[in-house]
């Protein structure tokens, strides 16, 4: 089975997603789709796994965020002025 998973989705970064996805491949065969910021998730992923035993079974999913976002957050318009 191959399981996608937004890994930059939290408020704690990307770690415990990484954590997560190498337990899961450790109890079972599944294969793990990493989405999210590329390079952030390799340097997570050799540090959790630096043999690469589960380097078959990993894989990231680069995105592309908007220019002027910051991780993945868009910055939000100024508000329209209120009539008076």
């Amino acid at each position: 089975m191959k399981i996608m998973l937004d890994a930059m989705g939290s408020d704690n970064g990307a770690v415990e997603f990484v954590k997560g996805a190498y337990l899961a491949m450790k109890d079972s065969d599944v294969e793990i789709v990493l989405v999210g910021n590329e390079a952030e998730l390799t340097s997570l992923m050799k540090n959790e796994d630096p043999e690469g035993k589960y380097s078959s079974r990993i894989s990231v999913k680069p995105v592309c965020l908007p220019a002027g976002s910051e991780g993945g957050t868009l910055p939000l318009p100024p508000a329209p002025a209120g009539r008076r």
